[in-house]
């Protein structure tokens, strides 16, 4: 009994671990996408962080250090959502610099130390919270974000005043002017 007990909390143990704390970050919508920076938690290093996809590799901005960024602070035109009706894969990164070092970790992948860096849960709303991890902790509450995606407004077309009806309607109004002024004039 205690064996299969056993075995069965290993098995357990080794499906567990297997789990990724990665979910991709993408919209099915055409859109801006918008980052907001919710703050460093406990975050011991100055920590740099940015978006690498669909933009170029990006430092939006620093945990600590001479000006680091403000909770709160949303970063804009970054990338579309979508791109002709294709879903495209946001991956943020945060640079850290433990033991004088310099490590990037992405919000898709493992580190290169095989650990989990990021975790991305997806939130009622549609967008995503991303919270990293830059050392060993695994709280991933060093440097906390949100990613959305600001949908498209279907731009109502605004219709053009024909530009040759200018002088028509002059030429109509003028007229109807002289004749209300000549049918005053005779009553």
């Amino acid at each position: 009994m205690r064996k299969r007990l056993l075995s069965i909390v290993l098995l357990g143990f080794a499906l567990v671990t297997t789990v990724s704390a990665f979910a991709p970050i993408n919209f099915s919508y055409k859109g801006d996408i918008v980052i907001t920076y919710l703050g460093k938690g406990d975050a011991l290093y100055d920590d740099q962080f940015g978006i690498d996809l669909p933009s170029p590799h990006a430092t939006l901005g620093h945990t600590n250090g001479i000006n680091p960024a403000t909770p709160g602070t949303r970063y804009e035109n970054l990338g579309k959502c979508s791109v002709d009706d294709k879903k495209v894969e946001v991956v943020l990164f945060i640079k850290t610099p433990p033991n004088g070092g310099s490590h990037t970790y992405y919000s898709n992948a493992q580190g290169s130390d095989g650990k989990d860096h990021a975790q991305v849960i997806k939130q009622a709303d549609g967008s995503f919270y991303v919270g990293f991890e830059d050392w060993t902790d695994s709280n991933f509450r060093d440097v906390q974000m949100t990613v959305a995606c600001t949908p498209e407004e279907k731009s109502v077309p605004i219709p053009e005043f024909p530009i040759l009806a200018l002088p028509a309607a002059f030429i109509a109004g003028l007229m109807g002017a002289i004749l209300f002024i000549r049918k005053s004039k005779e009553t």
